[in-house]
């Protein structure tokens, strides 16, 4: 990373058509601008197909898995705006750095466990679904499409937009109103995801001629890259390597959720398989779809009327 500071500087000045001012604060807005800097040098023609992997196979899961996981009952306050908190703390110091925390944090407070009344509301599945369509999706799709650094500016607050999104949403359909359980949307939401996951993936696979062109695609360089080299290929790695360790950590991550030793090889098992076969975030969002299926028959044993 600090070999891209002396490339991107330049293109922060102001009257650079990468400099916007957002705010009246230049700090901010010349470190919103180096941001907006490396995304663009991301989407030059021989990134871009990563930089779309990597936001079509990996944002929707983990947006909608940190959105679900913050809405389920009983939650604390710090764990029910942990979305949205991870979420900013990832684009400010990427989803590489922030992951790990957000996983120690899971599993040391005990969320990830099976516990009693940790359902998702209707209402509470339907606004992180509308938070992941306005805040992430269109943003995503028109940062790649229009190339704008307005645009791309405005995505380094996706988190906040999809927070805001689905805190309105909510103002219609209040979770006290709308309090039935939200499995069949959660259901709905994370099979979309695999199956536009699986299909990046798929899609990415297809155009390989050989193991090292996939590998160099997907894996960051083994070596370090020397500072006279092109941005361009520093910024590859950084991205590569972001992917890599996030959602490295979000399937390590996963491995909490089996309740036996049977379960933890079986989950491995699946990890290595279907990061091949579909890709590592379809992978991911597979166990999630897994783990809310037996979270779902726990919950709703739980809410069955007892009897003498």
């Amino acid at each position: 990373m600090k070999f891209l500071g002396p490339e991107i500087r330049p293109t922060c000045k102001q009257g650079s058509p990468h400099f916007i001012r957002h705010t009246n604060y230049d700090l901010f807005d010349s470190r919103l601008c180096g941001l907006v800097s490396v995304f663009h040098v991301a989407l030059k023609p021989e990134l871009t197909p990563f930089l779309v992997y990597f936001i079509g196979t990996l944002a929707p899961v983990a947006v909608l898995f940190q959105s679900f996981e913050s809405a389920r009952k009983g939650r604390r306050f710090a764990t029910s705006y942990s979305a949205v908190l991870f979420g900013i703390l990832g684009q400010l110091v990427t989803f590489a750095a922030v992951t790990p925390f957000y996983w120690v944090y899971q599993i040391l407070s005990g969320n990830l466990e099976r516990q009693k009344g940790g359902r998702v509301t209707q209402a509470q599945a339907e606004a992180a679904v509308f938070g992941l369509f306005i805040g992430w999706i269109i943003p995503s799709v028109a940062m790649v499409a229009m190339q704008d650094p307005g645009i791309t500016g405005l995505w380094q607050f996706a988190p906040i937009i999809g927070f805001i999104a689905g805190s309105i949403h909510l103002l219609f359909r209040p979770h006290t109103v709308h309090s039935q359980s939200g499995f069949r949307t959660v259901q709905a939401a994370y099979i979309g995801a695999f199956l536009v996951a699986s299909s990046i993936h798929l899609s990415a696979l297809s155009k390989f001629t050989s193991l090292d062109d996939a590998l160099a695609f997907f894996l960051p360089a083994s070596y370090g890259i020397a500072p006279t080299e092109a941005v361009l290929w520093h910024t590859a790695n950084l991205f590569q390597w972001d992917f890599v360790v996030g959602v490295g950590c979000c399937l390590l991550g996963s491995l909490w959720f089996a309740r036996s030793v049977s379960q933890v090889l079986g989950l491995a098992a699946w990890i290595v398989v279907g990061s091949v076969a579909v890709g590592p975030g379809a992978a991911f969002t597979a166990i999630a779809l897994w783990r809310e299926a037996r979270l779902s028959e726990s919950y709703h044993y739980d809410e069955k009327p007892k009897t003498l």
